[in-house]
């Protein structure tokens, strides 16, 4: 079923864009270690298309005890000079299981220079999911940027979290830029909200 999709996703992103000049952008925001459980974090994305009809990717992980990984492969239609709708499937890849979803969404730039990636799905088992992250980026001078990061994610077979972050790098120049930071993350349950941690980060962001 997911290949079907994908193959549906390719299919509306090339016809839509047919007479325009396509285009490909691959970012990698979070390529980090974290310090307390000495895992690695990677979120790396791109896309394909034009500046209406795009094919998004997005891969997010982490090695913690073992690797987890969330593919996501969206078609998006500019609904605004600002703003995307996206619709899709992603792959959730684990130790214990494989989950595929049913995926939509909004990205964009919100007022004030708020950078938004909010996104609804619901997997064949029919458990839910809401996740919404919000970067904004403080330029301090031609090379040094402060991006504050709050992630939140709310799950009906699984604890919510919620991670606020600071993250201070340096562009070496547009496409490339390491970086240090602080990341308070928490879970969460019915009854009580988990074991706030505070957790030093390092890594590495590049854009092309």
């Amino acid at each position: 079923m997911t290949r079907s999709f994908a193959t549906v996703l390719l299919f509306l992103a090339a016809i839509a864009g047919a007479e325009e000049a396509r285009f490909t952008y691959l970012s990698a925001d979070r390529i980090e270690y974290q310090s307390d459980v000495e895992r690695s974090v990677w979120d790396v994305q791109g896309w394909y298309g034009t500046d209406l009809h795009r094919l998004w990717w997005k891969l997010e992980g982490s090695n913690a005890s073992d690797t987890d990984n969330e593919l996501q492969l969206l078609y998006s239609r500019a609904v605004s000079p600002y703003f995307d709708a996206q619709i899709g499937v992603s792959v959730a890849d684990n130790p214990a299981d494989t989950d595929t979803a049913f995926v939509i969404g909004i990205m964009g730039l919100a007022p004030y220079n708020i950078e938004i990636d909010i996104a609804a799905s619901v997997n064949t088992d029919g458990d839910y999911q809401l996740h919404g992250e919000f970067t904004h980026d403080i330029r301090f001078s031609e090379h040094f940027v402060l991006q504050p990061r709050l992630e939140l994610r709310a799950r009906s077979a699984a604890e919510d979290q919620a991670a606020l972050e600071m993250r201070l790098r340096y562009e070496i120049n547009r496409n490339i830029a390491p970086y240090l930071g602080l990341s308070w993350q928490n879970h969460f349950n019915d009854s009580a909200p988990g074991d706030a941690t505070t957790v030093f980060i390092a890594g590495l962001g590049f854009w092309f």
